[in-house]
């Protein structure tokens, strides 16, 4: 939570989408994080930044492997083909 809150600090994103396993998960891990990265923020009294869970929900690595695999990535060291 400290951590995201500093980044928050740093980059003042108009939310946070916390995603994979733990991030997605209800209960209280994701209700221990959304308190201490309010809490960590440097103008916390005044601002409430909104953390979500994404909507893939633990299956985002699983459906970005398969994205991924679908897609055809070139390599960064030679140009696009055509």
């Amino acid at each position: 939570g400290r951590v995201l809150a500093l980044r928050a600090d740093a980059l003042d994103p108009q939310a946070i989408i916390s995603g994979g396993g733990l991030g997605s998960a209800p209960g209280a891990y994701f209700d221990a994080l959304v308190l201490a990265v309010n809490a960590g923020l440097w103008d916390a009294p005044a601002r409430v930044l909104p953390i979500r869970q994404a909507g893939f929900g633990p299956d985002a690595g699983i459906i970005g492997a398969a994205c991924a695999a679908t897609t055809r990535q070139e390599p960064a060291d030679r140009p696009p083909s055509t």
